[in-house]
């Protein structure tokens, strides 16, 4: 059951990449790309919330160096399928929120 299910997830994000690949999806809107920041933001300051002193300047500064790796990586996606960064801005925004709700689940 378990590899039947890995199996169905795995088609689907490939179909996603050959998707993304071939420039067939559309760029998000305004509103599809507030919602993985929302969320992003929202773990972000529960983490932070739960800091203190030198933990909370060490989560700072991670996640401008973030920010800035998510910007420059995006660009440069940009730069070789010739697409809206919008998509992978929101893709990787999705993706650093459950880096952050994992370390939410495992350390608080």
């Amino acid at each position: 059951m378990l590899n039947t299910c890995l199996s169905d997830v795995t088609q689907q994000r490939t179909s996603e990449l050959e998707m993304y690949l071939q420039n067939k999806i559309p760029a998000p809107i305004s509103a599809n790309l507030q919602i993985p920041d929302r969320n992003l933001n929202q773990i972000y300051n529960q983490i932070l919330s739960k800091l203190t002193g030198q933990s909370q300047n060490k989560l700072k500064s991670v996640q401008r160096n973030w920010i800035a790796f998510r910007d420059a990586n995006c660009n440069f996606e940009v730069s070789l399928a010739r697409n809206n960064s919008n998509f992978c801005r929101a893709r990787m925004s999705e993706q650093r929120a459950n880096s952050l709700t994992d370390l939410n689940n495992r350390f608080f």
